[in-house]
């Protein structure tokens, strides 16, 4: 059974933390990164999901870079921070794209079952 964090954000590993945090600002990257996993994926239809979602930037960025590539998306993110998910949630509430935001812990939640869905390429971003 796998045990809690002693806390959420952080580089200090060996102090209990999750995982090393930071907000990702280069669009250009992650636009590059999704377009590669693109042009390998090998069907149209994705489930995109991200562990540690934050307020869901990312995910959504990288969701209309498929949509624009004309892939059928859906997104999951995954976030620990209660208050943080609910900002995530807002952000899903005002996207054209279908976001859904679990709260809790990965190793809790059910997401693989949900990333691995019939007739989608899974995608998990961590």
């Amino acid at each position: 059974t796998a045990q809690a964090p002693a806390k959420c954000f952080g580089f200090d590993w060996a102090a209990g933390s999750v995982a090393p945090f930071w907000a990702w600002k280069d669009d250009e990257a992650l636009e590059n990164a999704v377009k590669l996993l693109l042009k390998h994926a090998s069907c149209q239809q994705i489930r995109l999901c991200d562990l540690g979602c934050g307020e869901g930037a990312a995910l959504l960025r990288a969701g209309r870079v498929m949509r624009d590539a004309g892939v059928d998306v859906q997104l999951l993110g995954v976030e620990l921070d209660a208050a943080v998910c609910e900002r995530a949630r807002d952000t899903a509430a005002a996207s054209p794209i279908p976001m859904e935001v679990w709260q809790g812990s990965f190793f809790e939640l059910q997401w693989v079952e949900w990333v691995c869905h019939v007739n989608c390429q899974p995608v998990v971003l961590m």
